[in-house]
This record gives structure tokens, C-alpha cells and sequence, in this order.
């Protein structure tokens, strides 16, 4: 019968992390949420085609969001240590870059520009506007602990 250790992150021990902590962890499951909902959609002649996260460059925000979620959740309950910190950091700038880029360009990484007609086809879904709220509040995270 061990006893859970009380220096790292648990349900029972939610409420004594840092709000920091807990901006990068719930920013964290926003954006793997968001993976996996819509990012674009087009509708054209009464159909309509929806592309989630995932099925593009949403699985690298999936995969990193859920290395900080684990890293934040092994790391110690008082202060960030530097590792943790300037990692979780960077995760929130690559995220809520990425999504912020595809919500002001749908069509970032295209080699060749859409025509206008094309451009007004395609909608952002809710999956990507997740994606930049949870990479915000991964950025954000770290950046309260350390600065507020």
C-alpha cells in the first residue's frame, strides 16, 4: 500500500497548483479538443466537407499539447522549473502560432494561391479557433507564474 507522492500533480492536489499550472493544463486539453474538431469546412452546391485537426497539421499541435499536459502534470507542485518552463512556453508559441496562421491564411503552406472564388469556399471551424485559445493559455501559462 504506497502512498501517492505529494510532490507531483494529482486530482486531490488540483487546487494547490498555481494558476499558471492551471492555464497550461486546461489550455492544453483545449487544444487537444480542438485537434479533433473541424478546422476548415467547405461548402459548395448545398454539400458540405469538413477537415478536422488531425487529418493535417493539427496532429503535431495534438502531440505537443499532450507532452505539456503530461510534463506539466509530472513536474512538482510549487514553482516551474526551468526545463518545464521554457518547453511549455515554447509549445504555447508554436501552437497559437500555427493556428493563428492558418485562421489568418486558410491556405498557409499552399504552394500555389487560390483563386478568390476558392477562398470565399473555405469556412474555420470551431476546431481551430480551440487549437489558438488553448496554444494562447499554454503561452500564457508559464508566462503568469513567472511575471505576475
Amino acid at each position: 500500500m504506497g502512498s501517492e507522492p505529494t510532490d507531483q500533480l494529482s486530482w486531490k492536489h488540483f487546487s494547490e497548483i498555481s494558476l499558471g499550472k492551471k492555464l497550461a493544463l486546461v489550455g492544453g486539453g483545449v487544444t487537444i479538443a480542438g485537434a479533433f474538431l473541424p478546422w476548415f469546412s467547405v461548402e459548395f452546391l448545398g454539400t458540405s466537407v469538413s477537415r478536422a485537426g488531425i487529418d493535417a497539421d493539427g496532429i503535431f499541435t495534438l502531440i505537443l499539447a499532450a507532452i505539456a499536459v503530461v510534463v506539466v502534470g509530472r513536474s512538482r507542485l510549487g514553482s516551474w522549473g526551468q526545463k518545464t518552463w521554457i518547453g511549455v512556453t515554447l509549445i504555447g508559441i508554436f501552437v497559437a502560432f500555427l493556428a493563428l496562421g492558418y485562421i489568418n491564411d486558410p491556405w498557409m503552406g499552399v504552394d500555389e494561391n487560390p483563386s478568390e472564388e476558392a477562398e470565399t469556399l473555405v469556412n474555420i471551424g470551431i476546431g481551430l479557433y480551440l487549437t489558438a485559445i488553448g496554444g494562447v493559455m499554454l503561452l500564457a501559462g508559464p508566462l503568469y507564474d513567472k511575471y505576475a
